[in-house]
């Protein structure tokens, strides 16, 4: 059995989040691409509602089965195929229904992705090793904004199908990557850590007895419905931010810049978590990343040209930034380690993809009602309640 050192599984969990995020980078230009072919912006809030959604809903199946057969792996490979052919679909057809569905399976499996590692790496974590995730997950942000600016490129030169296109490439990529990585199961040090009562019930675990272990917590309550509201207000800023750009007059290669500029802001705060956590807490950290997700989507109200509402997305480094790793770290030391894949999935399903959905309706329902700096200004506002709830409700 081949063992490895921490060292040796951070570069190459840091391998495989840059090869994963540089791909997944092409998502983004969904806003960008369903607006050229003439969709409603009411209807982009709700095809990307749909993404998350089913995204949102599908995480806690992965878990599950993560935690029964450790086939993280697996789901990078389907990933890593799938993705370009689902965007070349996109590209290339113009009918709502099949745009729909390609929205529903970007959502299962490439955004419902973006949060698999955070159960293998507990899972390694609790076997024994000490991976620090945020480290590793800033590499993926890095290759958001890098590969964000080679897509708007592409798209400019060689057209909208050059999204599919360098998709494959960066998936073949990470497929390779996840193959260098070790099974939960098969991690030298879980015989050490994993008492054998642990490891027969492993079989049984349950999606029910996941979630009651987490509903029964007041404490993580709050903590996910405070999360829920500063990203659900985020989230209509987010998605909205491209048709807003497009108003200013921005192009395909200004959409790769705003990618690349909130994309890069995330990274020195996901690469520093674990030290700002251990010298100012988890309270004071996770209070500067709710009041980021406000401040975003007021400075990008506030915006009147094209290069102040990219730099408004600066925010993004402190907002998702550091809701990633703080939803992580909560999780992974709130749970048992039996349910930890679990857990984690769940956590980020309703944190960063349920959210994601309710503020995509409703950001879409507003659009088509007021314009779109009223409506980043009513998402300020729900960002600011989740603040305040966390504020007010947490005891420590």
């Amino acid at each position: 059995m081949t063992t490895y050192t921490d060292k040796q599984l951070t570069q190459r969990f840091s391998f495989l989040h840059f090869a994963f995020f540089a791909e997944y980078s092409g998502c983004g230009f969904i806003s960008f691409l369903l607006m050229q072919k003439t969709i409603s912006t009411a209807m982009i809030g709700v095809i990307a509602a749909l993404t998350y959604l089913a995204s949102a809903l599908i995480q806690p199946v992965w878990g599950i089965l993560c935690d029964r057969y450790s086939c993280h792996r697996v789901f990078y490979w389907i990933g890593g195929l799938a993705g370009p052919l689902i965007y070349l679909a996109i590209c290339l057809s113009d009918s709502l229904w099949v745009l729909i569905l390609c929205g529903l399976l970007s959502g299962m499996f490439l955004q419902a992705l973006q949060n698999m590692s955070t159960g293998w790496i507990a899972g390694l974590n609790n076997a024994g090793y000490n991976i620090i995730y945020g480290k590793t997950r800033s590499f993926g942000s890095l290759a958001f904004a890098l590969a964000s600016l080679v897509y708007g490129r592409a798209v400019l030169f060689f057209g909208n199908n050059a999204i599919p296109a360098i998709m494959a490439v960066l998936g073949l990529v990470a497929v390779y990557a996840s193959c260098r990585l070790p099974k939960v199961s098969d991690a030298a040090k879980a015989a050490e850590s994993i008492s054998a009562g642990a490891a027969e019930d492993k079989s049984g675990i349950s999606l029910s007895e996941g979630i009651s272990i987490l509903l029964k917590q007041r404490d993580y309550v709050f903590f996910v419905s405070a999360c829920f509201l500063a990203i659900m207000g985020f989230a209509g800023t987010s998605t909205y931010h491209q048709p807003f750009l497009t108003e200013l007059g921005a192009n395909s290669f200004h959409i790769g810049i705003s990618d690349f500029t909130y994309a890069i802001a995330e990274v020195p705060f996901m690469f520093l978590f674990a030290s700002l956590e251990k010298k100012l807490g988890f309270k004071p950290v996770f209070i500067i990343c709710l009041a980021s997700s406000c401040l975003l989507s007021v400075c990008v109200a506030l915006s009147h040209s094209v290069t102040t509402a990219i730099l408004a997305l600066l925010f993004q480094g402190p907002c998702f930034g550091l809701v990633v790793p703080c939803v992580q770290h909560y999780a992974a030391n709130h749970v048992e380690a039996r349910y930890i894949s679990t857990a984690q999935l769940f956590s980020t399903a309703i944190v960063l993809s349920g959210s994601i959905v309710a503020g995509n309706l409703l950001s879409g329902a507003l659009s088509s009602k007021m314009p779109l700096r009223a409506m980043f200004f009513c998402m300020a506002a729900i960002s600011l309640t989740g603040l305040l709830l966390y504020v007010l409700t947490d005891r420590k």
